[in-house]
């Protein structure tokens, strides 16, 4: 994957994991399946939603006029406890985070001074299986809105079971190689905060490794954090 020329979510599945539930991505302006989504991130169709098309709106905004959201971006979810991270908007000084149903009803706020906010998901009211979207405003500015759709119990179980080898070989430490693989993993079944947290670890652990580096960086162009993975493979 790292020498290839092709596009390495070509071989990828979870196109069809997402179709099975719906879930959508509102960021775009309307209910977008997520398959499509997905399928504009790799580059395959610009004519739909795709990192590069975000990063570019986003570069042309002003950024006194917009709220920049960055992780999760429309995601899977299999832990409780979530953190929701934005880049701060220079004239906000306290920002209203908020997560809503599909129908616009207000499920969980809060105010906060900080970019990012950790809440427990059952403590809020998130049920499995149904899509939600969270956003940041302040004011008149507001960021898009992300779609996290929470695992099923059975959904779980599978990740469970599919990651259950990958960790065998862990239990001695952890290792820069199979975290790797289970950041691809996550990254297959979209669930975003695990995907970003296993690759962080691995390079925690190898940091000279330009591979890792090269697979995390394509990680974080894809969903349209391109800053940031042009600062990781300078």
């Amino acid at each position: 994957e790292i020498g290839s020329g092709d596009d390495i979510l070509a071989s990828k599945n979870y196109h069809r994991n997402m179709e099975t539930t719906g879930a959508v991505d509102r960021a775009t302006g309307g209910n977008v399946n997520y398959a499509n989504t997905l399928s504009g991130m790799t580059g395959t169709d610009l004519s739909k939603y795709s990192g590069l098309n975000e990063t570019m709106d986003f570069l042309f905004r002003s950024n006194k006029e917009y709220i920049y959201a960055k992780l999760p971006r429309t995601s899977y979810v299999i832990d409780s406890v979530l953190t929701f991270d934005w880049y701060k908007n220079p004239n906000v000084s306290v920002y209203e985070f908020k997560i809503i149903d599909i129908n616009n009803n207000e499920v969980y706020t809060t105010k906060t001074s900080d970019t990012s906010v950790t809440i427990n998901l059952d403590n809020a009211g998130l049920k499995p299986g149904i899509n939600y979207y969270w956003y940041v405003k302040s004011g008149d500015i507001s960021s898009d809105q992300n779609c996290i759709n929470r695992m099923t119990e059975r959904q779980k179980e599978q990740v469970r079971e599919d990651t259950e080898p990958i960790k065998e070989t862990m239990e001695s430490g952890k290792d820069a190689a199979a975290l790797m693989i289970l950041a691809a993993y996550y990254e297959d079944a979209n669930i975003m905060n695990r995907a970003v947290d296993s690759y962080r670890e691995a390079l925690d652990i190898e940091p000279g490794v330009k591979g890792y580096k090269t697979l995390y960086g394509r990680y974080l162009s894809r969903i349209g954090l391109v800053d940031e993975a042009a600062k990781l493979v300078k």
